[in-house]
């Protein structure tokens, strides 16, 4: 079973490429998530679809990454654990792989059914990982340990309330780390390679499966023959948790400096096509679109650059979150991509990020060895590795495994 919680789309996107791997004939995919994204998918023929109750979508990520809010309170993050249970109780799942739905560190405890979570390498508690808040000035002076300590304190929901939920129900907390509780499950599922990952050593609970790129299902635009490419082409896409007041700005830089801008606005805002010039979609194939440009403009996440990345294409990453800002950090020693915080962007910050990406051929080269990189990786063979594992190490078979839900919460939340 495969659970993704829609924080942003890549917390979709993620387990649907990994359902996608596995074959019909060995397996039985279950693929729960908010019923809003469902048009957004393409399931496997052998993949069931069951709605989940989600309160979390959209831009709601920035208001844990920024340490502005909280995602959800005390009794939506219970009342999460007992819809986990009643999926577990209606399915039997024999393993549960986890996108950000951070009741299954405690749900799947109280099945006794094995939890996969799909966790970017530099959350892992000894990464060596750069903290800092894009959107807020001030972090720059701050210390990674001094960001942390902040993220505890205004993050309950990673931190305070998985401790409280599980003393409750009898399970080991995960203790004040909030890196702790995102890591948190059986075992770990990194999306990336190793050529960027932070740790020096491979947990023994963890696998790298690879950058989990993923495309919308739509149909090429009418547009997509006018596209000209014996001319240069910046692809942007600030996806679902990007800033698209910063769009416009953006693709008046990208027209000044003579590229072709190919947008897509993931229905968020509107930007005014310009024939010859200015090229816009609410959703795109970005790898395909990726394919042609010399650069693409993204914010930075472990999804969007990815996929840029696996087509060779050099990466401008717009920041506005911690998770976007740790992984840009980590592609920088790589010198594949630059990163420009939001609280930075202006006209003139933007000329100049364009222009060197796209002149200094090394950054171009730099993408080129991190696509072959990513090529490299067996994403099934080792995806299917670690459910072995897992299927192995289970106490017991789910057929003997008695669901017992202790919350007292009816499931689904508002």
């Amino acid at each position: 079973m495969f659970i993704g919680e829609a924080i942003t789309l890549s917390h979709i996107s993620r387990p649907l490429v990994l359902a996608q791997t596995l074959d019909p004939a060995l397996y039985e995919v279950i693929f729960a998530c908010d019923h809003r994204l469902r048009g957004l998918l393409k399931l496997p023929k052998h993949c069931r679809f069951v709605p989940l109750t989600s309160r979390m979508h959209g831009t709601n990520i920035d208001r844990f990454t920024d340490l502005r809010d909280e995602l959800y309170d005390l009794p939506t993050f219970e009342a999460y654990i007992a819809e986990d249970l009643d999926l577990f109780e209606r399915y039997f799942p024999d393993v549960v792989v986890g996108d950000m739905r951070l009741s299954l560190n405690i749900s799947a405890r109280l099945a006794d059914i094995p939890y996969m979570n799909i966790q970017s390498c530099y959350w892992h508690p000894e990464a060596r990982t750069d903290l800092r808040v894009p959107a807020a000035p001030f972090s720059a002076s701050l210390s990674a340990r001094t960001v942390n300590l902040i993220a505890n304190v205004f993050a309950p929901v990673a931190t305070l309330y998985p401790n409280l939920l599980a003393v409750k129900y009898g399970l080991r907390p995960p203790g004040p780390d909030f890196r702790k509780t995102l890591c948190d499950g059986d075992h770990i599922l990194f999306p990336d390679i190793p050529d960027w990952s932070p740790l020096s050593t491979v947990p023994s609970n963890a696998t790298y499966v690879g950058p989990l790129v993923w495309a919308p299902d739509v149909p090429k635009p009418a547009w997509w023959g006018q596209i000209d490419t014996a001319r240069p082409i910046v692809y942007v896409s600030l996806g679902s948790s990007g800033q698209p007041r910063l769009l416009q700005m953006i693709v008046e830089v990208g027209v000044a400096l003579g590229f072709q801008m190919i947008v897509a606005t993931a229905g968020r805002t509107r930007i005014e096509p310009v024939p010859g010039q200015v090229f816009v979609a609410d959703f795109l194939d970005g790898g395909a679109v990726a394919k042609m440009a010399v650069l693409a403009i993204c914010n930075g996440g472990s999804t969007a650059a990815p996929q840029a990345l696996r087509a060779g294409c050099p990466v401008l990453g717009i920041t506005s979150n911690m998770d976007q800002a740790a992984f840009m950090a980590l592609l920088a020693r790589g010198k594949a991509s630059l990163e420009l915080p939001e609280s930075s962007v202006n006209q003139g910050a933007l000329r100049t990020a364009l222009t060197t990406l796209t002149a200094d051929g090394s950054y171009a080269a730099g993408a080129k060895r991190l696509s072959s990189a990513i090529r490299r990786v067996s994403r099934r063979n080792a995806f299917t590795t670690a459910i072995d594992s897992c299927l192995v190490s289970r106490r017991k078979p789910i057929a003997a495994v008695r669901i017992h839900n202790p919350t007292g919460v009816r499931a689904g939340v508002s």
